[in-house]
């Protein structure tokens, strides 16, 4: 292998790779004593007891042969917890009870740090009656397809759509198709599409969501009279699912602004029947002092504009009380 091509691979590779040469140098020594002729002491004096600069170089090249076949085998466990077995996919024999919304939070392998904020935050509040997955696309990154893998396992909150990581290439389209084909018409009342950068008062949203028809629904908050939901979070009832899911317009119509292109389909199919627009507690955060921007309320949904992790936190500290 050519040093360049060695030293390009992923942060996370490297420290498996570091990781795997540690431990077989450890081994080596505890099984090598001074004048052992099978292999060189890795001591202080090893200069004075390797015999040849061959033989270190053999000795090296069998050391990376060795790394690099435990990178092979990080890669296939990598391939291996990618498929997980039915019960931890979504769409598994564990949810089967009708509920009342399907979440997916739209987000990417990297922000490891807003899931583990999200998971220890606002997620703690989810009603029964509500499912939550982080969507993905597919990873083409080594180091991300084992990270994502083993979040999988280890939380089951991960959704991952046949498609390579957009924003507006068409990943909306995957999400709805693939839940629309994965669930059953008895699974959800409604189902809800929403960005990683807001904070979501869950027990609100179900609220809100509970008081809206079953049947032609679509809710969110509109900009200026723009015909669509902004793209934070909206939310359709499960028909307007199914529809997505089968008819070739939404298919034929991807690329674009993700909320405007959503809402596209709607008014061409014409399935709004019911258009749920919320104005007050869907909003910017305060310290935003943009848009929609205006203090806490007690019926809050959603709080926008909070890639910021501090101001993140200061929802969590203002809406979970028992953190205080």
């Amino acid at each position: 292998m050519r040093l360049g091509a060695f030293l390009t691979k992923p942060p996370l590779i490297w420290a498996l790779v570091i990781f795997s040469a540690m431990l077989l140098f450890v081994s080596v020594n505890r099984h090598c004593r001074p004048g052992d002729a099978s292999l060189p002491s890795l001591d202080n004096s090893l200069a004075h007891q390797i015999e040849s600069e061959e033989k270190l170089t053999q000795t090296l090249s069998k050391l990376t042969a060795e790394v690099l076949g435990l990178r092979s085998q990080v890669e296939n466990m990598a391939t291996k917890l990618a498929s997980a077995p039915a019960e931890h996919a979504p769409g598994s024999e564990t949810l089967v009870k009708k509920k009342t919304l399907l979440l997916g939070l739209f987000t990417i392998p990297s922000k490891l740090q807003r899931r583990a904020l999200i998971r220890t935050t606002y997620l703690r509040l989810k009603p029964s009656s509500m499912d939550f997955f982080f969507v993905f696309c597919q990873p083409t990154d080594t180091a991300e397809r084992i990270l994502v893998a083993m979040e999988s396992q280890q939380y089951k909150d991960i959704m991952l759509l046949p498609c390579e990581e957009n924003m507006n290439g068409g990943k909306t389209y995957h999400y709805f198709k693939y839940v629309a084909d994965t669930f059953g018409d008895d699974r959800y009342d409604f189902v809800m599409k929403g960005d990683d950068d807001v904070w979501w008062h869950l027990p609100n949203l179900e609220k809100r969501l509970n008081a809206l028809p079953r049947q032609g629904t679509y809710f969110g908050r509109e900009p200026q009279k723009t015909g669509f939901m902004a793209g934070m979070g909206y939310a359709v009832s499960w028909d307007i699912v199914r529809w997505i899911g089968n008819d070739p317009y939404p298919a034929e119509h991807t690329v674009g602004q993700e909320d405007s292109v959503f809402a596209n389909w709607l008014h061409h199919g014409k399935k709004i029947k019911n258009w749920e627009a919320e104005d007050n507690e869907l909003y910017d955060d305060p310290a935003s002092g943009k848009g929609w921007a205006h203090e806490y309320t007690p019926g809050t949904i959603g709080i926008h504009r909070l890639k910021d992790e501090a101001l993140f936190l200061n929802c969590t500290w203002h809406f979970m009380a028992d953190l205080k």
